[in-house]
């Protein structure tokens, strides 16, 4: 049985596991302009961060793509922090080094849960 702290809130395990390619992140450049590179896992999404066309971030940020993918893999938190970011309207390289920067703190976070709950297992 989960504890009362857990309920609703998906496992770090769950969060940083992969996808099918048809739930993966989709990178566009525009409405119907598909660039051919796509996620599977909320790590190989942040590595993409760093290489894909700074006009995909802009595209998929203004329309809050980012949320609601990571909020399918279950990660509330996550989806959160890119709403509040999109409230700011960063842009140029600007725009891909803090959401780059806000998935990578979640991702280190996600990682030392992932840690402990194995620990606490053993």
């Amino acid at each position: 049985m989960a504890s009362s702290s857990n309920f609703g809130k998906e496992s770090p395990s769950k969060i940083l596991s992969e996808v099918p390619r048809d739930k993966g992140f989709h990178f566009y450049r525009s409405m119907g302009a598909y660039l051919g590179i796509y996620a599977t896992s909320l790590e190989q999404f942040s590595k993409l961060l760093e290489k894909v066309e700074l006009r995909s971030i802009e595209f998929h940020m203004g329309r809050g793509d980012f949320e609601k993918w990571v909020r399918s893999l279950g990660d509330a938190a996550l989806a959160l922090q890119l709403a509040k970011l999109r409230n700011k309207s960063p842009s140029g390289e600007n725009l891909r080094k803090e959401v780059s920067a806000v998935v990578n703190r979640r991702l280190d976070k996600l990682r030392s849960e992932l840690q402990h709950e194995h620990k606490i297992r053993r």
